[in-house]
């Protein structure tokens, strides 16, 4: 009796390279209230974000607040027509 050893056929593995779309990312943690680093921690000086925000929250409102004065300005000279 005979008998070949027939080996598997392992077929390579071909990855196709990244499209750069969000959907190929890898899935981001959700919020979790800014974990902050030593590093960034560093940068509050007696509590205060660079002197002036008291957390990274005070900075969203303020960035917030001057996005929003931008877009009503826009919307302000947009009807005057200038």
């Amino acid at each position: 009796m005979n008998e070949a050893v027939v080996e598997p056929v392992v077929e390579p593995v071909v990855e196709t390279p990244p499209s750069g779309l969000p959907s190929d990312q890898p899935p981001v943690e959700a919020y979790d209230g800014f974990a902050l680093s030593d590093d960034q921690k560093a940068l509050f000086k007696e509590g205060k974000l660079n002197g002036r925000f008291g957390s990274l929250d005070e900075v969203l409102v303020k960035l917030k607040e001057a996005e929003d004065f931008k877009s009503q300005y826009g919307r302000d000279v947009k009807l005057e027509g200038e």
